[in-house]
């Protein structure tokens, strides 16, 4: 059996895997490597291929999570991108999961703090969530959980008492740069306007 690897004339990171002078499949360099070899037998390629595919797939996952957390939605998403197939995404995610590598409540509870921590707003929370492919369904619960509108008041005061303390909120202009502001921050723009309101009397 002829096994063949042919860089992509367009896409450097994409090769072409050639059985006998026939098309078998597109890999990426980033899990098989810039000069992956293959010695596949002639009965059973795709389970062949498959069990390879799981093995650089898996160790692919593990170097990322050595280098810092994730959740198994954006580990998703990356071997998405390079083209691992559905079925070997699902058998890397069960397996890191069972293993202990994934916790995506623990880590989706840690990525809130951390971004409180930076007084960050749930509007902003919620954004850089589904930047990082975290399905609502999932985050919704836990962020209303640990971001409640008692806790926005008191995040939103406290900017007013250090960051915003030297703000004329009586100018207009100065009072729409710190409404502005806080919102990027990701507030809630009701909460805002009735906190400046309240700073103003």
């Amino acid at each position: 059996m002829n096994v063949e690897v042919i860089p992509d004339e367009q896409r450097k990171e994409i090769l072409h895997l050639s059985v006998d002078d026939h098309f078998f499949r597109e890999i990426h360099t980033a899990i098989f490597g810039k000069h992956p070899k293959f010695s596949f037998q002639e009965e059973n390629l795709p389970e062949q291929f498959f069990r390879k595919e799981f093995e650089r797939s898996r160790f692919f996952v593990l170097k990322r999570l050595s280098q810092r957390s994730y959740s198994s939605f954006e580990l998703r998403f990356q071997l998405q991108e390079r083209l691992v197939s559905q079925e070997t995404i699902e058998r890397v995610i069960d397996d890191c999961h069972h293993l202990g590598y994934l916790d995506d409540k623990a880590w989706l509870e840690q990525f809130i703090r951390t971004q409180l921590l930076r007084k960050l707003g749930p509007m902003m929370i919620e954004a850089k969530l589904y930047q990082k492919r975290v399905p609502k369904s999932f985050y919704e619960p836990i962020l209303a959980n640990l971001v409640t509108h008692e806790d926005q008041e008191k995040a939103i005061k406290r900017l007013m008492n250090t960051r915003f303390r030297s703000k004329d909120l009586r100018d207009f202009k100065e009072r729409q740069k710190v409404f502005g502001a806080l919102m990027r921050k990701g507030f809630n723009p009701d909460l805002i306007k009735e906190i400046l309101a309240l700073w103003l009397n």
